[in-house]
Formats: structure tokens, C-alpha cells, sequence
């Protein structure tokens, strides 16, 4: 018993089923079969195909023989099917077939269209004072002075003539002429 209890402390659990987990489903398998197998029971028809054809035939001949009794004939008499043939016949009535709802929506609703807004006049108008710090400076201290990048003083326009125009500073004369910006600035 404890060499048995040694070895099963031992044993991997998860690689013996990974090694020979195929062979305990089959076998599995093969004893639900068989145990279903030994609980049903096997036994042959009694009869031989010769005597079931011989039942048929003895019952065709039964059944031409036979002659129906006049009020069972008058219950299942023929009936008249012209108006059912014309149904058939004629043009469907789609009224019995048609859906009682819709079977497809639209995706979307649709959009009202935009009307002209209605104006309506300011009723409890409040207006307060506010300040709002502006990057300006003043148009007379920079008449006299431009100053660089660097922040030190430049020559005045009227002085710089030989400075590039290219790199020389803009007036608002100027920038108005036909560069689009008319209007923009103070």
C-alpha cells in the first residue's frame, strides 16, 4: 500500500491525461456502446417476407371486391367546383396577402426644412461694462522710433533709404493698396 501511495504522490496528473487522454475517452466510448447494447433486446420478426406480400395481395383484392352502400356514396358525392376552379383561374386577390404593416422603414426620419427665423425683439437686456486688455500701442510713440527684434532703436522711414525694401516695415498706407487688407486693423 505505501509503494502504491508513493507512486501516486509522484505522478503528474496533468501529463499523464494529456499522454493518454485519448485512450480513456475511447474507452469511455466503447463501454457506453456496449453497456447500450446489453440493455436491449434482440429478437427476430416472426413473420417471413413471403407471408407480409401474401397479406397485401388477400387485402387488394378485399378492397376491388368491395362495393359501397348508397348512403355512404350520396355523403361523398360530387361536388361542384366551378367557382373555386375560377379562383384558381383568375386573377389573385392581393388583399389577402398583403402585409397589415409596413416591412420596411426609412432608415432616417426627414428633415424638416429650414425656415426663415423668427425675430423677436430684446426684452430684459443686460449690458455690463467690461475691460479687455488690447495689443496696441499708441500711434504717437511709435511715430519718432521703430524698434528691432532685438530691441534696440532703428532709423525712422524717412531715414532708412538704403535700407532693402524687402525687409522694411510695413505702414497701414501701404498694406491697404490692393493687398486685401482694406478695413483690417485700426
Amino acid at each position: 500500500m505505501k509503494k502504491l501511495m508513493g507512486a501516486l504522490k509522484g505522478l503528474n496528473f496533468k501529463e499523464l491525461l494529456l499522454n493518454h487522454g485519448e485512450k480513456l475517452g475511447f474507452g469511455l466510448a466503447l463501454l457506453l456502446v456496449l453497456l447500450s447494447l446489453a440493455g436491449t433486446e434482440w429478437s427476430r420478426y416472426a413473420k417471413t417476407p413471403q407471408e407480409i406480400i401474401g397479406a397485401v395481395k388477400e387485402a387488394k383484392t378485399k378492397i376491388e371486391a368491395s362495393v359501397w352502400p348508397a348512403e355512404k356514396q350520396s355523403t361523398f358525392g360530387l361536388q361542384d367546383y366551378d367557382g373555386r376552379a375560377q379562383d384558381v383561374r383568375g386573377p389573385l386577390q392581393l388583399s389577402r396577402h398583403e402585409f397589415s404593416t409596413n416591412m420596411w422603414w426609412p432608415l432616417y426620419r426627414k428633415q424638416e426644412l429650414a425656415k426663415e427665423p423668427e425675430l423677436l425683439s430684446v426684452v430684459d437686456l443686460i449690458a455690463t461694462p467690461g475691460v479687455m486688455a488690447f495689443g496696441t500701442v499708441p500711434k504717437s510713440a511709435t511715430d519718432g522710433l521703430m524698434v528691432s527684434a532685438d530691441g534696440e532703436a532703428m532709423a525712422t522711414p524717412a531715414e532708412a533709404d538704403d535700407i532693402d525694401k524687402e525687409f522694411a516695415p510695413v505702414t497701414k498706407s501701404a498694406a491697404s493698396g490692393g493687398l486685401g487688407a482694406e478695413g483690417f486693423g485700426p
